[in-house]
């Protein structure tokens, strides 16, 4: 029987050793890690985070909001990278999806969701939410908000609040 170490990858034209596959589980422990600490930070800091309007130029809403934003895009950033860690495998051609894989990995995320009423509901308020601020007279104010320093029903926040929930429901 051969070693891992003595198999070859014709397109990669390296060896493939389990260093590879040790390091992509680091990673995927640290990036775990990270997006735990991130939506842990949001829920303990973003609450305590109060500047009144002596101290900024504009609402007290504004820091709590941007750091929100923030949080909930550092936490996005994360969760595509474990998806693509987990999409990666060192030991084939490289990345797992193919085109004829991807209809069926799709059908069994729809399957997987729809098992799951909670992140059911939650993707039908996004898709609505999304629609109704394509949809509306001002697009522009429906998606960024009207104020800026103002939290709102605008898309930018609820899709904030939709990648914190993802990222908390999903690890």
């Amino acid at each position: 029987m051969a070693s891992i170490t003595s198999l070859h990858n014709p397109v990669r034209q390296r060896p493939i050793t389990d260093e590879s596959e040790v390091w992509i589980d680091r990673a995927q422990v640290i990036l775990s890690r990270c997006l735990e600490a991130t939506w842990l930070t949001a829920i303990v800091c973003v609450p305590l985070v109060v500047l009144s309007e002596a101290h900024f130029t504009s609402f007290t809403e504004l820091p709590k909001i941007a750091l929100l934003r923030i949080l909930a895009g550092i936490a996005g950033v994360l969760m595509l990278l474990q998806c693509a860690l987990q999409a990666y495998d060192p030991r084939s051609t490289g990345w797992v999806i193919r085109r004829s894989e991807s209809s069926a990995l799709v059908s069994s995320s729809i399957r997987w969701a729809t098992s799951r009423p909670l992140i059911t509901a939650v993707a039908l308020m996004t898709a609505v939410t999304g629609i109704s601020a394509l949809l509306s007279l001002w697009p522009a104010g429906s998606v960024w908000g009207v104020d800026q320093g103002r939290v709102g029903y605008d898309l930018y926040t609820q899709i904030s609040y939709v990648v914190l929930f993802l990222a908390i429901a999903l690890n």
